[in-house]
């Protein structure tokens, strides 16, 4: 019987352990989270929360995301990552890849285009401070199409220096 009690409480630590520690989100970031998903409810779109408790939805198709961050004791401010689709490269060439997203880099604002480590993908995040929700509704269709730009941008760069 000891030997099955301390099988059980190994196991029943184990599983502890394994639970992700930022999939639980604070008080404050669930109050943020919550504004955020009425304001796009009301704005038509169909926010779900997913599997990291970030705020998911689509946009003519395209999938969209939110993360917050801080806003708890030791924070004064919310870190917001608002996440674009991503874009694929087929066959892409990692040198044109990334200068691509360097150029979006240099001359849009706001916006961080990165390529993924597999080299496939180029993923577009807005990053930004908030003191409360409505700093980041104020300016959610802005990022909207500063999200969408770079991608277009990447394309058109990617298009247009691929046979160099």
């Amino acid at each position: 019987m000891k030997y099955l009690t301390k099988q059980w409480l190994i196991f029943v630590l184990a599983m502890l352990t394994c639970v992700p520690a930022m999939a639980e989100y604070t008080p404050e970031q669930r109050a943020f989270r919550s504004t955020v998903t009425d304001f796009l409810r009301n704005e038509g779109y169909a926010p779900t929360i997913d599997s990291d408790g970030d705020v998911a939805f689509k946009k003519e198709g395209a999938q969209y995301w939110i993360h917050i961050d801080g806003g708890g004791s030791e924070a004064t401010s919310f870190y917001v990552e608002f996440h674009g689709p991503s874009l694929w490269l087929e066959d892409a060439s990692k040198a044109i890849s990334l200068m691509a997203c360097n150029y979006v880099n240099n001359n849009k604002k706001c916006i961080k285009a990165t390529l993924d480590s597999d080299n496939t993908r180029v993923l577009f995040t807005v990053e930004l401070f908030c003191l409360k929700a409505s700093d980041f509704t104020a300016v959610f269709y802005r990022h909207i199409n500063i999200l969408d730009a770079a991608s277009d941008d990447v394309q058109e760069y990617y298009a247009n220096h691929s046979n160099d």
